[in-house]
Formats: structure tokens, sequence, C-alpha cells
């Protein structure tokens, strides 16, 4: 079977289930081991019969158990790099904005010293050491299993990253250091959205979505204590919903944080980075 007849089978395969078609191209990157470029110049080539049962095998489980592709194939990439994924972590391909103005925050105010709340498979922690070798970071979660995962990713990476369980703030009061840059996308998934796509609502840690307090309540605990870990001149910088950003700045300042405010658009235009940096 050629390459291009697999593809349209599989495409309308996905499309009686409403499903997202393009899974179709990662299934078949990772079949073939070729990019999505070199596919489509190899289009009208046959598939080995080993690489066709595999393609319709990993197309049938995504079909039948409606799970993550990432889950399936059991890696994702992230700023161009493999990350090993399983059900305790997903990176999101929008969370490489986050990274992209954390970085520019960073060589603007001269950062050195980072810390990444709630570091899932640690691909911001990761990719921020590998973008920029100079930077010492330390990673926190307050799931070990996913520590676990992103301790490999490190390895696998070869990026130096210091990993310790903690929930939120607690581990860098407890040991009284001190950091210049809080980077975080915590669960900020209000327990009764009922908007959240059931393919990651029976799928993905629940620890990982939701949160209190409209969603907000883990930002609001980061916000109450930051000024104790963060040098002068820190900040902070959160990935938000993008409803998120108006009560989080009535918060800070009815609270009277000493924060100079910026709400950061995404590609898409919404609200979506909220940067918090001390006044001087």
């Amino acid at each position: 079977m050629k390459i291009y007849d697999a593809r349209q089978i599989a495409i309308q395969r996905i499309k009686e289930k409403e499903l997202d078609i393009n899974i179709v191209n990662l299934l078949l990157e990772d079949v073939l081991g070729l990019s999505h470029q070199e596919i489509l110049i190899k289009n009208l080539q046959n598939l080995e019969q080993e690489q066709e049962s595999r393609f319709f095998s990993l197309l049938e489980e995504y079909l039948k158990k409606e799970r993550p592709i990432q889950y399936i194939l059991g890696y994702t990439y992230f700023y161009n790099r493999k990350f090993i994924v399983n059900n305790n972590v997903i990176p999101r391909f929008e969370t490489e904005e986050l990274v992209y103005h954390a970085l520019k925050i960073i060589k603007k105010n001269n950062y050195k010293k980072v810390v990444d709340i709630g570091s899932g498979s640690g691909n911001i922690s990761i990719t921020l050491k590998k973008e920029n070798e100079n930077l010492e970071i330390i990673a926190l979660d307050i799931s070990i299993e996913a520590l676990n995962v992103a301790k490999i990713n490190a390895d696998n990476l070869s990026a130096k990253i210091s990993f310790y369980q903690s929930d939120l703030l607690d581990y860098l009061i407890e040991k009284g250091l001190k950091i210049d840059l809080i980077v975080s996308n915590p669960p900020y998934i209000d327990i009764n959205d009922q908007e959240v796509d059931y393919i990651v609502k029976n799928n993905e840690p629940h620890i990982a979505l939701y949160a209190l307090d409209n969603g907000l309540i883990n930002y609001k605990r980061i916000i109450s204590k930051a000024h104790l870990v963060l040098n002068d001149k820190g900040a902070i910088i959160f990935e938000i919903g993008y409803k998120q950003a108006e009560d989080l700045i009535k918060y800070v300042n009815q609270n009277n944080y000493r924060y100079d405010i910026e709400v950061i658009k995404d590609i898409d235009k919404k609200n979506r980075f909220l940067y918090l940096k001390l006044k001087e």
C-alpha cells in the first residue's frame, strides 16, 4: 500500500469519529522515521509490510481508546526537542510561547537563577536550560511520578537541572533559597468547567489540570509567597487561562503586592501570560 493510500484511509476513519486528522501526520512520522516534508516527497512510495501494520495498529488504538496521541506514541516534541511522556505528564505545544517570553525576560533583566513551578515532563525547565546554558534552574513538582519522567528527559537531553518534590514554592522557602524568576504553568482549569475536551478530561491527570477558586488558587498561593524567594528586581511569568487576567490583577492590587503588571497575548491574541515584576 502506498503512503498516500494509507493516509487517505486514516483520514476518513478519523473524520468519522470527528477527531483530529493531523494525528495522521504524527503517526506516519513515527512509523517511517521521516519528517513531514520528507513524507510528502515520498507520498507515492509503498509502505513496507511492517510499517503498514504498525501504522494501522496505532491508528486503531487511537480510535478505540481515544487517548492523546502523545500517550500512544510515548513521546512528543517541544521546542524541536523530543520529550518522553506518559499518563502522568503531557507538554502542550502552546506552552512554547511561555518559554519564548521567559527567555526574553531573562535576557532583558540578565537573570541567572530560575525556578519552574509544576515542572511536569520538564519541558519548560529543560528547554530554558538548553536555550541558555548559563542559567541555574530548579524544577519543582508535587508529583513524584512527574519528576521521574522529567529526570529521564533531562538525562536524555543532557540538561543539568535540579529537581525536587514540592508543593509550589514550599521547597525554596524551607531551604531559604533565592531566585530571579519564577516560571509557571500551574493547573488552572476551574473544577466546574464543563468545556474541557473529553479526551483531555478522561486521560490526563486531574492534579495537572484542575484548581479551586475558579482555577486561581495556585496563582494566588505563588503570588502571596513569591516575595520570600525572589531577589530584588525579580519577577514571575505565568501561563494563564485567557479569562483569568482581570481577576488576578485585581488580586494583586487588592493585596498591595508590589508588582509592575503586564498581560501578554498569545498568537491568537488572547490574554495568555501574566508578567509580574517586583517594583524597584
